[in-house]
């Protein structure tokens, strides 16, 4: 799912427009840094857990 929000090419959720817009930035870009939050902190995960069974 979290690709799917990063990659889309299109807003998923309309309703979404007059937050981002409050932040100034599209809602294209808003859902493509929510995806990357949400992919790249979950990825660290499997990256810690492969070091720590290397490093064992």
């Amino acid at each position: 799912m979290n690709a799917r929000v990063s990659f889309a090419r299109e807003p998923l959720y309309r309703s979404q427009v007059a937050g981002a817009a409050s932040w100034g930035v599209s809602a294209l870009e808003d859902q493509q840094l929510a995806g990357l939050i949400m992919w790249v902190p979950a990825g660290m995960i499997y990256v810690a857990a492969a070091l720590a069974i290397a490093a064992a």
